[in-house]
């Protein structure tokens, strides 16, 4: 509920927030012919805003910092007699020529590669494994990744939980966007991070990928893609399903068609149905595996080629006539199964009190079978 509130909009890597900062970026990144100036003066005593807070200007021609001595967030425009250097600076920076600043951009780069893990990866080490392989090609790429750890399925079933990394994609794309606004960007999800990128996708009109490779991702079937490539937001699409991918197949199907949980969908398994036919799209399909199986260290090379070199080869595990019809049924059922066990859970409910056991008993018997079921879901 918070997140519709005007005191959301103002928060960093909100929709609002990250919207007006890359559309800020991006039009002044396109006419740097003739950019506007821009003077950035900062207190040295401000606690309020911090140089790091005012960096996306940098990335301008005609733009320049001054630092002001001692200078606070309430008094930095206030001048009385002891105000000598502030007095001087203010007037440097309204009518003074100013001297191109030498520092601006820590570095050239070209390319960033976000790559962002999601639930159950097998192979929990395959974003350093990328990471090593991207630097060992050109240590001049970025790589960022996701800075949480082990996502457990049962967060992953939290709305709060799973969304809550959001604002820290969003604000991580802004940021990266800001020091190299003409770097080309590209994205590897696994799992949550596909989720991560579809909903941002669809909110932040500026955000924008190159390449985009996805692995055992939650977004639903009907996500759509074909408002993301009119829009130009992505050029290229590659989908790698497995083929006994149950967080998929499975648990998504499960929250999103028994709990209503529209974000949230089998596309990892099924494939997107919504992609215009002129897109730049690649479904990869079936692993023989489950949920990590595409991230596996023999396949790591492969999805270089197609982020880095726009090169597009078939796994040598790949199975495109395997059977999937038994785990696509269960699939179709979960959301039926899930309601069967709350049913099942109620009529227990109703049994132990139809035997006279007290509220008290039939609570910790409840608590006791939640505890059981977290306890399953943290370690799967």
């Amino acid at each position: 509920m918070f997140q519709n509130t005007l005191g959301s909009d103002i928060l960093k890597g909100s929709n609002f927030i990250t919207n007006l900062r890359t559309g800020w970026i991006r039009h002044f990144a396109d006419r740097l012919e003739d950019p506007p100036i821009v003077v950035q003066l900062l207190g040295t005593k401000d606690d309020l805003v911090h140089r790091e807070d005012c960096m996306d200007t940098e990335l301008f021609h005609n733009s320049y910092h001054i630092d002001v001595p001692d200078g606070k967030h309430g008094d930095l425009h206030k001048l009385d007699k002891d105000s000598g250097i502030k007095y001087k600076l203010l007037k440097e920076a309204i009518l003074g020529t100013l001297e191109k600043q030498s520092k601006k951009i820590a570095a050239k780069r070209e390319h960033i590669i976000f790559i962002l893990h999601g639930i159950r990866a097998g192979n929990t080490g395959w974003v350093e494994q990328l990471r090593s392989r991207i630097h060992d090609r050109d240590i001049s790429i970025k790589v960022v990744n996701s800075a949480y750890g082990y996502f457990s399925a049962l967060g992953f079933a939290i709305p709060g939980i799973r969304k809550s990394k959001l604002a820290w994609f969003r604000d991580q794309y802004s940021y990266y966007l800001a020091r190299y606004p003409n770097a080309t960007f590209y994205f590897i999800g696994h799992s949550n991070g596909t989720y991560l990128l579809g909903q941002s996708l669809i909110k932040i009109l500026n955000m924008r990928f190159d390449r985009v490779y996805l692995a055992g991702s939650v977004l639903p079937r009907n996500f759509d893609w074909t408002k993301i490539f009119d829009r130009g937001q992505i050029k290229a699409l590659r989908n790698d399903r497995s083929a006994f991918d149950w967080p998929v197949a499975w648990l998504c199907s499960a929250l999103r068609n028994g709990l209503g949980m529209k974000d949230i969908g089998t596309g990892g398994f099924d494939g997107f149905d919504v992609i215009p036919a002129y897109a730049d799209r690649q479904e990869v399909y079936f692993y023989k595996g489950d949920h990590g199986k595409p991230l596996e260290e023999h396949n790591l090379d492969n999805i270089l080629k197609f982020i880095l070199d726009n090169t597009r080869e078939t796994p040598n595990n790949i199975d495109y006539n395997l059977d999937v019809s038994r785990w696509s049924l269960i699939s179709r059922w979960c959301p039926v199964m899930l309601w069967f066990i709350f049913f099942i859970i109620a009529a227990l409910v109703w049994v132990l009190m139809s035997l006279h056991f007290s509220i008290v008993n039939v609570i910790i018997t409840l608590l006791v079978l939640l505890f059981i079921s977290i306890i399953t879901l943290k370690n799967i």
